[in-house]
C-alpha cells in the first residue's frame, strides 16, 4: 500500500505546484466540477483515497498522521452527499473568488502535505 500513498502524495505535490505557478488552473478546474454529476464521483474518490491511506498507514514512517489524514478524507467523502449541492456550489465559488496570493498560499500547504505523505511512505 505504501506505493499508493506515494502516488497520492506525489499527485498532491503536482497539483500544488500547478496552482502555485498558474492559480487560474485551479479556478478553471473547479468550474468544470460545478455540475451535479460530479458529486458522486468526488465522494467516491475521496472515500477510496482515504481508505488507501488508512489501510496503508502502518507501512509508513508516520502511521498516526497518515491514518488521521485518511480518516478525515473518508469523513469528507461520506459528508459530500449530505452537504448538498448548493453548499458545495457556494464553497467552490468561494475558492474561485480568492486572490492568486491566497490560492498560492494554500498550494504551498498542499505541496507540504503531499511531500510529507511521499516522505513517510518511501
Amino acid at each position: 500500500m505504501a506505493p499508493f500513498i506515494v502516488l497520492i502524495g506525489a499527485f498532491l505535490v503536482l497539483v500544488g505546484l500547478v496552482v502555485l505557478v498558474v492559480p487560474q488552473a485551479m479556478r478553471q478546474t473547479l468550474k468544470v466540477f460545478l455540475h451535479r454529476k460530479w458529486v458522486p464521483a468526488a465522494s467516491l474518490i475521496r472515500i477510496v483515497l482515504g481508505l488507501v491511506l488508512i489501510f496503508g498507514a502502518s507501512a509508513t514512517r508516520l502511521p498516526t498522521f497518515v491514518l488521521g489524514f485518511g480518516v478525515l478524507v473518508v469523513i469528507a467523502g461520506i459528508a459530500i452527499p449530505f452537504i448538498g449541492f448548493e453548499r458545495i456550489e457556494r464553497l467552490v465559488h468561494f475558492w474561485i473568488r480568492q486572490s492568486d496570493a491566497v490560492l498560492r498560499l494554500w498550494s504551498v500547504a498542499v505541496i507540504g502535505l503531499g511531500s510529507v505523505l511521499v516522505w513517510s511512505a518511501v
